[in-house]
């Protein structure tokens, strides 16, 4: 049996030329930068400062606190965690004002997702840059349930930088 193959060698219509218009844009006026402290903070600092070149747009620095104390009392825990938390805020804050980044920190306690979506949202950011810790399997499911849910929960471009 003779398969036919037509002369073009084709066997669909090959498409018209893609028209391509490219919209106008403008740089990043105001970047929010999650950080949980779990590790490679330096590394995703230094990526999103490669990142944000010379435009050096305004940054905020975001953490949600998860501790008993804050989740039940909210932002306002004295606990040791949430102390320390801030001190670690406020000391990378610093260290981007050195670099001549204009930078400010919001800290909020309870559930990750939603309140970096409140945080992200009081901030006006257009632009959410998140360490990825490149967790395997069950630990993908437990660990990497924040970023995709708030790649979801956003409405702004989310950069995921790998930190691990």
């Amino acid at each position: 049996m003779k398969i036919k193959v037509p002369a073009a060698g084709w066997m669909h219509r090959l498409p018209a030329a893609p028209q391509v218009a490219m919209p106008e844009t403008r740089a990043y006026q105001c970047v929010a930068i999650g950080l949980d402290f779990a590790g490679g903070e330096d590394r995703l600092l230094a990526e999103a400062k490669r990142f944000l070149g010379p435009v050096k747009p305004r940054v905020f620095l975001l953490h949600v606190v998860e501790s008993p104390v804050a989740r039940a009392v909210g932002e306002q825990a004295a606990d040791r965690e949430t102390s320390a938390d801030r001190h670690r805020l406020q000391t990378y804050a610093e260290v981007l004002r050195e670099a001549g980044i204009e930078v400010d920190w919001r800290l909020g306690a309870g559930d990750p997702v939603k309140e970096l979506v409140r945080l992200l949202g009081e901030t006006g950011a257009d632009l959410l840059i998140l360490g990825a810790h490149r967790h395997r399997g069950v630990s993908d499911l437990v660990h990497g349930a924040t970023a995709n849910a708030l790649r979801h929960a956003v409405d702004v471009p989310v950069l995921l930088v790998p930190v691990a």
